[in-house]
C-alpha cells in the first residue's frame, strides 16, 4: 500500500528537533522499517540532521520541502514584531505562518503528482487545505485519515471536507468528543481513538545506572538528593510557573527541581517574556532549580531514570502529553492534573491527580514532599506504572495504524 504522511510543516520528521507529533511519526517510520508492510512517503520540512537519519531508510521515502530564505526572514520579522507588540500573548502561533502556507502548497502538489492509496494528515487543521488544491478532495475521497492530537478551534474553511475523510483518529477520547461536538453530522464509523505510544526499548526502567550517575554529576545533584523532573515546552499552559512556586515553598533542601525543555523545540536561543519570568523566579534559589534548556528526545530516558517523581502540571486541556506517557512507561511516580485526556493514560495507582484550582500550587508542594519522602509509595506507584504501560509499545501503535488504513 502506498501511503503519504503529511507532517506538521514546520518541524522535521525524523524528529531531529524534537516535537511530540514528530516523535510519534518517527516511531511509525522505525516500525515500518522493521516490518516493511507499507511503501511510506513522509512529506516533511527540510532539516539537514533529519535528512542524514532518513537516508538510512529502506521502506520509507521522505519528500523534503525546502523553505526559501525570504520566507524564513519574513516569518522571523513577523514573529519578532508580535513579541514586541504583544509580549504576553501566545506568540508561538505566529512563528511559522508563511512557512506553513508554503508547505501546504508544496504538499498539495506532491499528493496531486503521485497516486497514493492513503493520505495521513497530522493534526493542524490548516493542513487540511492541501485537499482544497488541484481537486485533491475528489482524488482522495475516502482515502484521507486525519490524525488529531489537539483541540481544533478553527477548521480554516475545511468543514465541508470532513465527510470525505475515511477516518478521523484522535489521541484520546477527550479530543474525539470535542471534535464530535464541532462536527455532529459525521457518522460514528468515521471516528476512532488511536492512543499514543512510547519506544519501550529506550523509555523503560532499565537504564544503565552509570549513565544516570554521570547525569547527576553533570547537573551537580548529590547522591542523597531527591529529583523532581519536568520535561516539555516552556509555555504558560504547561504550568511551569506554578511548579516553580510550589517547589520554592518547600523547606526541604534535599530536593532539587530539574526543568528539561525550552520555549521552542530544538531552539534554546529563542526567549520570550514567560521564560524571562521563569528565570526571575529561579533566581530565588538557583542552586536547587536546574533549567537545562532543550534536550534531544533520545536523551530523555536518562532524565526520567534520575527522577524520584515527574510533574506534569498542565493548566490547559492537554490531549495526551508524551511526557505523561514517557514517565509512566519509565516507571516513574507522576504528579499531574485533571486535564483533557491525561486521565485516559494516568491511572490513580501510578499518578497523583490534582484539580486545576486556586489551591494547585499548595497541592503540588504537598504532593512533591509526600512522594519524595515515602520510598514505599514510590515503589508502589512505579510497579503500577510499569504494569499499566506494558502495551504502549511502538509495535502496537503501528499495528493500530495498519488497521486504520484498511
Amino acid at each position: 500500500m502506498q501511503v503519504a504522511l503529511i507532517t506538521s510543516g514546520y518541524m522535521p520528521v525524523p524528529a531531529s528537533l524534537g516535537g511530540a507529533v514528530e516523535a510519534l511519526d518517527t516511531y511509525l517510520i522505525r516500525e515500518n522499517e522493521k516490518q516493511g508492510m507499507l511503501a511510506l512517503t513522509i512529506i516533511s520540512a527540510y532539516d539537514a540532521k533529519a535528512k542524514l537519519l532518513a537516508d538510512r531508510y529502506q521502506h520509507t521515502k521522505v519528500k523534503w520541502i525546502y523553505t526559501p530564505l525570504w520566507i524564513r526572514i519574513v516569518d522571523w520579522l513577523l514573529y519578532q514584531s508580535v513579541r514586541i507588540l504583544r509580549p504576553h500573548a501566545k506568540t508561538i502561533s505566529y512563528r511559522y505562518i508563511l512557512k506553513r502556507l508554503h508547505f501546504i502548497s508544496k504538499a498539495a502538489k506532491e499528493i496531486h503528482d503521485h497516486s497514493y492509496d492513503r493520505v495521513i494528515i497530522e493534526n493542524h487543521a490548516s493542513l487540511l487545505r492541501v485537499l482544497k488544491k488541484y481537486h485533491n478532495d475528489k482524488t482522495y475521497d475516502q482515502k484521507v485519515i486525519w490524525h488529531v492530537h489537539n483541540e481544533q478551534n478553527n477548521l480554516y474553511g475545511c468543514e465541508t471536507l470532513l465527510p470525505k475523510f475515511r477516518k478521523i483518529a484522535t489521541v484520546s477520547d477527550y479530543i474525539l468528543q470535542s471534535l464530535k461536538t464541532a462536527c455532529p453530522t459525521l457518522c460514528d464509523e468515521k471516528w476512532m481513538v488511536w492512543k499514543n505510544c512510547v519506544d519501550t526499548s529506550t523509555f523503560c526502567a532499565d537504564i544503565d545506572q552509570n549513565l544516570v550517575n554521570q547525569k547527576r554529576r553533570e547537573l551537580q545533584i548529590q547522591e542523597n538528593e531527591h529529583v523532581v523532573l519536568f520535561t516539555g515546552r516552556l509555555s504558560p499552559e504547561k504550568g511551569i510557573k506554578e511548579l516553580i512556586e510550589a517547589f520554592l515553598s518547600l523547606e526541604d533542601t534535599s530536593i532539587k527541581l530539574v526543568i528539561a525543555g525550552s520555549y521552542l523545540n530544538g531552539n534554546t536561543k529563542v526567549k520570550n517574556a514567560y521564560e524571562a519570568l521563569l528565570q526571575k523566579k529561579i533566581q530565588q534559589d538557583k542552586k536547587r532549580v536546574i533549567l537545562t534548556g532543550y534536550i534531544d528526545h533520545d536523551q530523555l530516558p536518562v532524565f526520567y531514570a534520575m527522577a524520584d517523581v515527574v510533574v506534569v502540571p498542565s493548566l490547559c486541556e492537554d490531549a495526551a502529553p508524551l511526557s505523561v506517557i514517557e514517565a509512566i512507561t519509565c516507571g516513574r511516580p507522576l504528579i499531574t492534573t485533571y486535564s483533557g485526556g491525561i486521565t485516559e493514560y494516568a491511572h490513580p495507582d501510578c499518578a497523583i491527580l490534582l484539580k486545576r484550582d486556586s489551591h494547585l500550587v499548595e497541592q503540588l508542594a504537598r504532593s512533591i514532599q509526600r512522594v519524595c519522602k515515602d520510598p514505599q509509595l514510590q515503589k508502589s506507584m512505579s510497579k503500577s506504572a510499569l504494569e499499566i504501560s506494558k502495551d504502549w509499545t511502538t509495535k502496537s501503535y503501528y499495528d493500530r495504524f495498519l488497521m486504520i488504513l484498511e
